[in-house]
């Protein structure tokens, strides 16, 4: 019997497979103080995005009886009495503060009057480990960044069993703070006797679990969500209440990944449209449900038949088109790309439709365009077979930067712990397709191992794209020199990363997967869906591939290129609300996708020109000077603020290359401005290479305009597209330079940015030096809230930042 069957057998089943628990006796003395030590600050093994490890909890000896002082880390905290209110304590009131990582220890005597079995509930915000007489016996460390699993946490989020001896026994809890909350809700043994859940509670507690209120900082727990909609179906009290459980369920089981025993969900299936009390959207959902079953064993001629039954047993309007985009992904999965077209050519018309299910079959559709498109050979990442060669001739020429990534391969473990090695593997990669070492190979295929390893146990969740992409290229490098079974080891479990990080984001809601893929993980589908696709591959992974390389398609191009460059050609200046970003880190993800979209599929489409969101002539126009390895624009808007406005340039640099790289021939007069700055840049010493270790091989500037300033360019320009007049004397380093702005531009609601208020006001005059700006935009050099990296969020918001005076009233609030 395999894991997943028995697992299922075993929810299933989960009344009469529970342990006998003694019912909560009224004489359990339940704790009415708690004895508290900390706050210690966030222990050393955490990172930045895990949640506490279990090497850093103080040992089980010293929480057998309540101290006087108990050492965490090393130091010595005192007791501090603390009593709940209404079954909450407030750590963050009462301790001071919350911050990410902050944990109390919370001591407490139970007594029981025999030897019993007793439950405890509690939730915490956002980790807790139990122990009893310094014994561990519950903990959500093991979720990791998902730690408590729902928010706001409830008394109820985990309920869990506890054997005693008669007489009196010591409670210990160790509570970790999550970024802004830190508090711990309990229920006692009578509380959870005297008032036991029923159905309509426990089916909450499962949705409750799916929460996206902490979008970035959790994943979902798919079977604690499901134990509590099985605590559900041995709850309900009628066939609806049962057809409402057993839907959850099965819809639960078809969105987790680990889960691959579709008997089970068939058979659940039936039992719904068995049940005579049913209502028909019920019997809907459970024929979809069963022919979705089906699609996750190949059999697309019955999941389509399955698929008709449930349009039968339809009277809901909104069913259709779920059902037709359920008909479109089966024909996508027998790569019958015409049928399937056809199925979702009326779903991505209709202007009516649901935004996420219209994100589906847009994605979907994409895909479905593109994938026959794609190189079916290896590499297809950043250069091809063809393109190879060039690139390699480029890496050899350079030969300080040959040398400085052979040095670091050489620096690389080979024997790596299991960690994000995605950065370093695309440098190791690279050098290995150069120079061809057998000992380099051996190293890469260690440090993918890792990696992979690293990704599937979900560490590292809001960590960078970059270290993605480096994995994915690095994977899609060494392709073909790897032994087949290690090649698609990798390639499976990536694929079982990547899609069921995918699917949780669905199921977060539309702004979580609709979005410009600029930051973060989230932006690693287009390459993972690059390197992972193949005809030959098994019938249901090719439909994810699709559904992850669509989702990286749609991203790009619908959610990022066709919004920038709808709003660059309306005005050439920046589809972004400030330098800040514009000119760094924004253009990034442009570039990369537009690399492997020429590497992998084709010429790229003119409609893209200005896809990376700014033009040379906006940043001809905000640049102020530069020095060794800096340079300082006017600092308006979205832009941090360090002292005198030099900012870094490496990436400015790099991005002007790029574009004369890809535009040079589509757009002649910004290339030749673009080249006029790169010039200035690197007289002044300010210069860098990319992000991404391939980045300085892939350019040729060949055949570009020279770099020069064009004979009619005007000294003034009013960017509409933000409402800015941007003026100066000329543009050499003795220029006058000039920025007026006021209100945000026509026909756009105003961001959460204040400088894009319809109030916003600005003006900066700048000759050698800033002459005139609003009082205070530089006076710091940082903002006035110090952990925030002189990002501009406190300060945008004073009135000061907008050439204004605040008068307060005798009497006001403020």
């Amino acid at each position: 019997m395999s894991v997943s069957r028995l697992g299922w057998m075993v929810l299933v089943g989960w009344s009469a497979a529970m342990p006998a628990v003694s019912a909560a006796e009224p004489d359990v003395v339940w704790p009415t103080e708690w004895t508290a030590f900390g706050p210690a600050p966030k222990p050393p093994h955490m990172g930045l995005y895990t949640g506490p490890d279990r090497q850093d909890l103080v040992p089980g000896d010293a929480l057998r009886a309540i101290p006087k002082e108990l050492s965490i880390g090393g130091r010595a905290f005192a007791a501090t009495p603390l009593r709940a209110e209404d079954g909450v304590l407030d750590l963050r009131q009462k301790m001071g503060g919350a911050s990410r990582g902050w944990h109390v220890y919370l001591m407490a005597p139970i007594t029981v009057p025999r030897d019993m079995t007793v439950q405890i509930g509690a939730g915490a915000d956002w980790w807790m480990q139990w122990w009893v007489d310094g014994r561990p016996v519950y903990d959500t460390l093991k979720n990791d960044q998902n730690g408590n699993g729902t928010t706001p946490i409830t008394s109820r989020d985990h309920v869990f069993s506890v054997t005693l001896t008669k007489g009196t026994h010591v409670l210990a809890v160790a509570v970790f703070s999550g970024p802004y909350q830190f508090a711990l809700a309990l229920a006692s043994p009578d509380e959870l006797r005297a008032s036991p859940r029923g159905f309509r509670e426990m089916m909450e507690a499962g949705k409750r679990k799916y929460n996206p209120a902490r979008e970035l900082a959790y994943s979902i727990s798919f079977p604690s969500a499901r134990a509590d909609f099985q605590r559900a179906l041995a709850a309900a009290a009628s066939d609806e209440e049962r057809a409402e459980a057993r839907l959850a369920i099965i819809a639960n089981v078809l969105d987790d990944i680990q889960e691959t025993n579709m008997a089970a969900v068939r058979r659940e299936c039936a039992a719904v449209l068995a049940l005579a009390g049913a209502r028909s959207d019920q019997r809907t959902q459970a024929a979809l449900r069963l022919g979705e079953a089906w699609l996750r064993e190949d059999r697309c001629e019955l999941a389509r038949q399955e698929f008709a039954r449930a349009s039968s047993l339809s009277s809901q309007s909104g069913s259709a088109a779920i059902i037709r985009l359920a008909v479109a992904r089966s024909y996508a999965q027998q790569q019958n790309g015409e049928a399937a077209l056809r199925d979702l050519a009326p779903l991505t018309d209709d202007p009516d439709l649901d935004p996420l299910l219209r994100f589906q079959a847009r994605s979907l559709k994409g895909a479905v365009a593109v994938a026959p498109r794609i190189r079916t050979d290896h590499p297809r990442l950043f250069f091809n077979a063809e393109t190879w060669p060039a690139v390699k001739a480029r890496l050899e020429a350079n030969a300080e930067a040959f040398s400085r990534l052979k040095e670091q391969a050489r620096s690389l473990p080979d024997r790596p712990e299991v960690r994000d090695w995605g950065n370093e593997l695309m440098a190791a990669a690279l050098v290995y397709r150069a120079t061809g070492d057998p000992a380099l190979l051996v190293k890469v295929r260690a440090l993918l191992r890792a990696t992979v390893d690293a990704y599937v146990s979900r560490q590292g969740y809001n960590s960078g794209v970059e270290s993605r992409v480096g994995c994915f290229a690095a994977l899609d490098w060494v392709w073909n020199d790897l032994p087949p079974a290690e090649r698609e080891g990798l390639a499976r479990d990536l694929l079982r990363y990547v899609y069921r990080q995918h699917t949780e984001d669905l199921l977060k809601g539309l702004r979580t997967v609709d979005r410009d893929p600029v930051y973060y993980a989230p932006a690693m589908f287009w390459y993972a869906g690059l390197v992972l696709l193949d005809q030959q591959a098994d019938a249901v992974d090719y439909a994810r591939v699709l559904a992850v390389l669509g989702r990286g398609y749609d991203n790009h191009v619908t959610a990022a290129f066709a919004k920038r460059a709808a709003l660059m050609a309306a005005e050439a200046g920046e589809a972004a609300s400030g330098p800040g970003y514009s000119f760094a880190h924004l253009p990034t993800p442009t570039w990369s996708f537009l690399h492997c979209w020429r590497s992998a599929v084709g010429p790229i489409p003119p409609e893209w020109t200005y896809a990376s969101g700014f033009s040379p002539e906006y940043v001809l126009r905000n640049a102020l000077g530069f020095k060794p390895e800096h340079y300082r624009h006017f600092g308006y808007s979205k832009s941090w603020r360090p002292s005198g406005g030099w900012k870094k340039g490496a990436l400015l640099y790099h991005n002007l290359e790029q574009f004369i790289h890809f535009f040079s021939k589509t757009q002649p007069r910004d290339a030749a401005i673009a080249g006029y700055l790169r010039e200035r840049m690197a007289e002044a010493g300010c210069t860098g290479e990319g992000t991404y270790a391939i980045d300085p091989f892939l350019l040729d500037l060949e055949g570009a305009p020279p770099p020069e300033l064009p004979d009619d360019l005007p000294l003034a320009h009013h960017y509409s597209i933000n409402n800015r007049v941007i003026m100066s004397s000329g543009f050499g380093p003795n220029a006058t330079h000039a920025l007026f702005s006021c209100g945000t531009a026509p026909g756009q609601s105003p961001t959460h940015t204040p400088s894009q208020h319809f109030d916003a006001g600005h003006f900066t005059i700048f000759k050698k030096g800033y002459l005139a700006l609003d009082s205070g935009s530089r006076a710091l050099g940082q903002d006035t809230m110090p952990d925030q990296s002189a990002s501009g969020i406190n300060y945008d918001s004073q009135s000061v930042a907008h050439n204004t005076v605040l008068i307060r009233m005798e009497g006001e609030v403020m």
